[in-house]
């Protein structure tokens, strides 16, 4: 009856778990459902980092598109992709890393995932 519901879903753009990949949720869809079952939330974060969706682009990069190309493609393709990892590399410490923040307060769109954290509503017993 105390109990808390904890609750974390991605928001990365690439398909996964298919046939199930159906919908993403964003913060508002989390707090509308959980207000709807009747649930308090203790808490929502939404993660950030920004780098990531360079770093998910160059998985696909090199694990679906680089394969289908010639040998001279892949690598000169691979030749610049070491590049741009190396000034990502210098980059990263002038921008950060990843961090957790309240998504009603972030200035990014880009959030890779959210965490809530629900509890029954006070004087809402089933």
């Amino acid at each position: 009856p105390e109990g808390k519901i904890i609750l974390t879903v991605p928001f990365l753009l690439k398909l996964h778990q298919l046939p199930y990949d159906f919908t993403r949720f964003t913060h508002i869809q989390l707090r509308e459902m959980g207000l709807l079952a009747g649930l308090e939330i203790v808490t929502l974060q939404g993660y950030y980092d920004p780098l990531v969706l360079y770093f998910e682009s160059q998985n696909n990069l090199r694990s679906h598109v680089l394969p289908e190309r010639s040998a001279f493609q892949r690598r000169a393709a691979r030749l610049i992709s070491m590049g741009i990892d190396g000034l990502l590399a210098l980059l990263k410490p002038l921008v950060g890393g990843g961090y957790a923040g309240d998504p009603s307060r972030q200035n990014s769109p880009y959030p890779i995932g959210y965490q809530i954290i629900y509890k029954l509503r006070t004087g809402k017993r089933r």
